[in-house]
């Protein structure tokens, strides 16, 4: 008896590899929020937030190529369960895309605060920057949710599942023979 279950084929996995990036991207601001509080320790809880973006927008990447293989596999059964499929595809594209821009925004806000004399200049492009970031930040986090309640639509009201592989569970042994 193995102590881990099979890892799912590429095309399986995306139920599975979707969850990571959701959660890291939709909690990367705790860090930050602690940051500006924590005034002592902000450059660690800062990078720290800066870790998760970049954990999170790598992994949307992945969730969005485990989608498309998926995708490739699913019969679809109406017209309606293909658009659904599509907008979902196309709301998990644009949410990837717009973490990618935050996550630039965030470094670049960090490098400006870092590298910039402290000052009036400074105070203002940090807060330019902060505000940008905060704005894209924000709408990416809607998107990202939209996309991951477009899939639990297609899950439960349209019954798509990602193609699973056989159960390899052996029938149990009878003691009598």
């Amino acid at each position: 008896m193995s102590l881990m279950p099979p890892l799912p084929s590429w095309e399986a996995a995306h139920p599975l590899v979707v969850h990571f990036p959701l959660a890291l991207l939709m909690l990367a601001w705790v860090p930050m929020v602690i940051g500006l509080l924590d005034f002592k320790r902000r450059w660690v809880w800062m990078v720290a937030g800066l870790l998760m973006l970049l954990a999170g927008t790598g992994l949307a990447f992945v969730a969005v190529m485990s989608g498309e293989a998926t995708e490739d596999k699913i019969a679809v059964t109406s017209e309606v369960v293909g658009r659904a499929i599509s907008e979902h595809e196309h709301m998990g594209e644009f949410a990837r895309t717009l973490f990618v821009a935050a996550t630039a925004l965030f470094v670049v806000v960090l490098g400006l605060g870092a590298g910039l004399k402290k000052g009036k200049g400074r105070v203002i492009a940090v807060g330019v920057g902060a505000v940008l970031f905060l704005g894209v930040y924000g709408v990416g986090l809607q998107r990202l949710a939209w996309a991951g309640h477009m899939g639990a639509e297609l899950v439960h009201a349209y019954g798509v599942r990602a193609p699973m592989a056989p159960p390899t569970v052996e029938p149990p042994v009878d003691a009598d023979d």
